[in-house]
């Protein structure tokens, strides 16, 4: 239960209603696609994006995440929070996800369509955005990272962290913006944030 949620909050991370390009199509389920986005593909457990320019190879007792199962968790979760109505708002392409379902750990690409008159703010401008559309949701959000390199790019991240009762997790995310198109890179964890390195070390051009 506790990776359904942290999954619909992960994802609520990334999105805040100012964001929303589309206002009209339910997009809590992943998008088929997203108009200038190609998605990346998975081949003998490596993710390869030719849009991020970048692959990604699936750690050790780690799970791949099926489109169906990415809609059944985002859906679960939204309707435990209260969120359907709040994710209707937005066009969004969850590119993929993988899991350790041990230990609810995850990582996550998602990409979002600006609204119009935010294009051509900064990545810091967009995380600040989001860290304050989590934190409606009583999540506490965290700067001050330095940037990273992943693959043959520059992200900026932050960190956003909620506990809801019987459960507190934290997503550490990586945000870079290309034309209007946010693009975000998701870690969720708990405790010890050492999975971070960990997941970001099977990340490569």
């Amino acid at each position: 239960m506790k990776k359904r949620i942290l999954m619909t909050f992960a994802m609520l991370a990334a999105s805040i209603f100012m964001f929303a390009g589309c206002a009209e199509r339910g997009t809590y389920a992943p998008t088929p696609a997203l108009t200038g986005v190609t998605r990346g593909v998975w081949s003998d457990n490596v993710w390869t994006s030719d849009y991020l320019g970048v692959s990604f190879n699936l750690p050790t007792g780690w799970t791949i995440s099926s489109d169906a199962d990415i809609a059944a968790a985002i859906g679960i979760g939204a309707a435990i929070i209260d969120a359907e109505e709040f994710l209707e708002k937005f066009e969004i392409l969850h590119d993929m996800r993988a899991a350790n379902l041990t230990t609810s750990e995850s990582v996550q690409v998602v990409f979002e369509r600006l609204n119009p008159f935010l294009i051509g703010i900064s990545a810091a401008e967009v995380a600040k955005l989001a860290a304050a559309g989590s934190e409606m949701l009583g999540a506490t959000a965290a700067f001050g990272f330095p940037e990273v390199k992943i693959g043959n790019h520059y992200w900026y991240q932050y960190e956003t962290t909620i506990d809801l009762g019987f459960v507190a997790g934290s997503v550490r995310s990586f945000v870079s913006v290309q034309g209007d198109i946010v693009r975000m890179i998701m870690i969720t964890y708990f405790g010890d944030d050492y999975v971070v390195a960990d997941v970001l070390a099977g990340f490569s051009p």
